[in-house]
């Protein structure tokens, strides 16, 4: 019995290789390193350590590699198949006819038909050979030394600042109305505003008027058809450049006249777009006409303007 056991031992052990070998000659390289190239030959080369019955051979490549795989020329084995397995980023040459291989062979196996990584080096990006018998059972292995993969792409980005350009030709104005019975002739004097800006998202241009400490009364902000006397008003008109869509808001566009708000700007122009090099001009023309039952004196007001860009 201690005999029988003796010799099915030795009988297991004798089944196959005891170890695998390292290979230590393993050569991988590639006809065009650009990431993401098409129609990319791969070859690799290597010498057998250990001799055995050579069922296919086994060749990592890098994550992101692609392609149907073609055989270009085989040295040292067998005819046989070539298959990509992107799941595990294998390259796997099978023997058709398997045979053995003795220990020293060269192996040279060249395969086309790969598209790289999309992945430049680093990280190190190398290549693990390893030959297998029936099972599959590994022979020998090692690992190549890295192949540099470069970016195919130049990244490029332009940061365009924001810009917004806005102009007033009159910072202050004088009306001096003759008063009269009716209301006197009118005092009018133009304001005219501009804006030229890059805002994709276009703009609102708004006016507010704040009287200090008291004022002429303003005409209302729902706009009148006529000029109302002892009311301070403006009608608008826009000239729009080709490019923002800028309009003018009810209830300018009906020529009417307008007072400001005290308090909250009141929008005049909305833009959609910029102005493309372009300008938008705003004229204001700000009018009155007293009669004498309007109080003599100076009166005084600030019209404050307030342009709302949208920056795309």
């Amino acid at each position: 019995m201690t005999l029988g056991a003796i010799i099915a031992g030795a009988l297991v052990v004798s089944g196959g290789p005891a170890s695998a070998a390292t290979l230590t000659d393993v050569s991988w390289s590639v006809d065009n390193n650009a990431t993401g190239a098409t129609g990319v030959t791969y070859t690799w080369s290597f010498t057998t350590l250990t001799a055995g019955t050579v069922t296919s051979v086994t060749f990592t490549v890098p994550a992101g590699t692609t392609g149907t795989p073609t055989i270009s020329s085989v040295a040292g084995l067998g005819a046989g198949t070539v298959a990509l397995d992107t799941g595990t980023n294998t390259v796997t040459y099978t023997v058709t006819t398997p045979a053995a291989v003795a220990a020293g062979v060269p192996v040279f196996v060249q395969f086309g038909g790969f598209t790289n990584t999309d992945t430049p080096s680093p990280p190190p990006l190398n290549s693990t050979v390893t030959t297998q018998a029936t099972g599959p059972a590994t022979i020998d292995t090692g690992t190549s030394a890295d192949v540099n993969f470069g970016d195919s792409n130049t990244a490029v980005t332009i940061l365009l600042g924001r810009s917004l350009i806005f102009t007033n030709d009159t910072p202050a104005f004088t009306l001096q109305p003759v008063p009269g019975t009716p209301a006197g002739p009118v005092a009018a004097k133009t304001v005219t505003l501009t804006v030229q800006t890059n805002a994709g998202g276009g703009y609102t241009l708004a006016a507010a008027m704040a009287p200090d400490p008291t004022f002429v009364q303003q005409e209302s902000t729902a706009g009148s058809a006529t000029l109302t006397t002892n009311r301070f008003a403006a009608q608008a008109t826009l000239t729009p450049s080709s490019t923002s869509g800028a309009t003018l808001s009810a209830p300018y566009t009906a020529d009417k006249y307008v007072g400001y708000d005290p308090t909250t700007p009141q929008t005049i122009v909305t833009a959609t777009a910029g102005t493309d090099g372009g300008f938008d001009t705003l004229t204001l023309n700000n009018q009155i006409a007293v009669d004498f039952s309007q109080p003599s004196g100076a009166f005084h007001g600030n019209i404050v303007y307030t342009v709302t860009p949208t920056y795309t």
